[in-house]
């Protein structure tokens, strides 16, 4: 029973994996678009 468990564990964390590493990588565009932004009204600050 354990095995069969972790061979259907096994397969959804497969799968589960795939939309995990996008997560982060969305929260990575998200930040870079955020930081892009702040990044702007930074110079300007960092300018004076």
């Amino acid at each position: 029973m354990i095995g069969a468990e972790v061979r259907d564990s096994c397969g959804s964390s497969r799968t589960g994996e795939t939309p995990q590493a996008f997560t982060p990588r969305r929260l990575t565009a998200r930040t870079k678009e955020s930081e892009h932004l702040e990044g702007k009204s930074t110079t300007p600050l960092l300018g004076k």
